[in-house]
């Protein structure tokens, strides 16, 4: 029998007494390219698609622009002192979104009102002295049906279509800092663009970008590289990866996990420059979990998860790992002091509470046991749903 991967299915991990260690939390985190910058905590906004921005599909121009609803939500995130607020998804293409109401960074649909829009956003966001940085992405087959006329399948779109999309998203890169971000972070998860380029199940090409290994990381490493030329030591370069394609496809890169190939694709992300890997997915109760005796009943996904999270702190030489590690001090903690990441991200918990107090030097009059999770408050009322994470927020709350 499976275990499914749910915070009430795991009761294996209980905390000894001594993980809760606020200081490991609250050390700050520099980075191995990106010298100039520092994180004044090792705790993580995740990215999440609050798709708060109007959006009009007669007028890309006017699509997209950073709302004061998200203004105002960012405000709020950037209260609750996390060290990283990572942005929901921005579109590289105005023609290709992930859902209306995205943010959309292009050259095509530049203007002073959104260029204005994105520098407060970047201001209100870092206005508590964390980082703030940039989730580029483009949708590929996941784009909104509602909002794309065309989708953009990766396999079968011409060479000259897919390298235009790279420039797309090095501009992206560049927009990004002159608009006031940290850095970049390029999520290759589940069956988005460059997902699916990575992915030896989907890509089906039979240029230079599908087929062997080397060929299906050639995009993303083009990416990365152009944007490591074009910006310096004060940009942070971050790749992030989920569960949920590992499990299909082992980090993209096979049809059965091989720790040899993600092996190599960690190495060769390090060589190209990334600062951090971001992880997400899975249970972190399972990971924590010491007895050993649970292992052999695990479903594909479940036992992924462990492979990976237990190997990719392992692997790195430079890079810096990010782990989803719950609800609780506990979690967090210990995750730190196993060594098994160097900062936690958290979503879920912020999405109902936005201004959560994460600062792991806390309030000394608002002190958390280990066994006291993070509030799970009433959502926050965006106006609109805050994206996927949201309606799994109110899924949760009403529970």
């Amino acid at each position: 029998m499976s275990i499914v991967s749910s915070e009430t299915s795991h009761s294996h991990y209980e905390c000894g007494g001594s993980c809760c260690d606020r200081e490991l939390l609250a050390v700050p985190l520099t980075f191995p390219v990106a010298v100039g910058l520092t994180a004044p905590n090792r705790i993580m906004k995740a990215s999440m698609s609050e798709q708060l921005c109007k959006f009009d599909k007669k007028e890309p121009a006017n699509s997209g622009i950073p709302s004061k609803l998200l203004v105002d939500l960012y405000k709020k995130f950037a209260e609750g002192r996390s060290g990283i607020l990572v942005t929901g998804s921005i579109m590289v293409d105005p023609c290709a979104y992930e859902a209306p109401g995205n943010v959309v960074i292009n050259k095509s649909v530049e203007s002073t009102e959104r260029r204005n829009a994105f520098r407060e956003w970047t201001k209100v966001g870092k206005s508590c002295e964390g980082l703030m940085i940039a989730q580029i992405m483009h949708p590929g087959v996941r784009a909104s049906k509602y909002a794309t006329d065309v989708v953009f399948n990766p396999s079968k779109v011409d060479k000259d279509e897919l390298e235009d999309l790279f420039d797309k998203f090095i501009l992206a890169g560049l927009y990004a800092e002159i608009y006031g971000f940290d850095g970049v972070e390029i999520p290759c998860v589940w069956d988005f663009t460059l997902g699916y380029l990575l992915n030896a199940d989907l890509n089906k090409r039979t240029d230079e970008y599908g087929g062997a290994f080397e060929n299906r990381t050639r995009c993303l490493l083009k990416i990365i590289d152009r944007i490591r030329k074009l910006q310096g030591l004060y940009f942070i370069c971050v790749l992030s990866i989920a569960d949920l394609s590992i499990a299909k496809d082992a980090a993209n890169l096979a049809s059965q996990f091989n720790k040899d190939d993600f092996a190599v694709f960690v190495r060769k992300l390090e060589d190209h420059g990334i600062d951090y890997i971001s992880f997400s997915g899975g249970s972190v109760e399972l990971l924590l979990d010491s007895s050993g005796d649970i292992r052999g009943s695990l479903d594909a996904i479940d036992a992924t998860y462990l492979e990976v999270a237990n190997t990719l702190k392992k692997l790195t030489r430079k890079a810096k790992v990010f782990l989803n590690c719950g609800s609780t001090l506990c979690n967090m903690s210990e995750v730190l002091r196993r060594n098994l990441a160097d900062g936690v991200v958290i979503g879920r918990q912020l999405a109902t509470d936005p201004s959560e107090q994460s600062n792991p030097a806390g309030d000394p009059g608002r002190t958390r046991t280990c066994n006291l999770r993070l509030r799970r408050a009433t959502p926050y009322p965006l106006g609109h749903r805050a994206g996927r994470s949201y309606l799994e927020i109110l899924l949760l709350t009403s529970s």
